[in-house]
């Protein structure tokens, strides 16, 4: 998400609507959750990670 790391570098959470700003959060801890995995070279679909993070969620 090029476009909003921008944003965030500039302008921080001034530029998300307050009522948005945990479901953002939540959101970019799934990204940022998802690029670490596939650096690591996890090679799993979109379904089994979200499942993975349901589980680890519950944990």
């Amino acid at each position: 998400m090029p476009s909003v790391d921008e944003l965030e570098k500039r302008w921080g959470s001034r530029w998300r609507l307050r009522s948005e700003r945990q479901l953002f959060s939540m959101q970019e801890n799934a990204v940022q959750e998802l690029e670490r995995r596939r650096v690591e070279g996890g090679n799993l679909s979109l379904d089994a990670f979200a499942k993975q993070l349901k589980a680890a969620r519950k944990a």
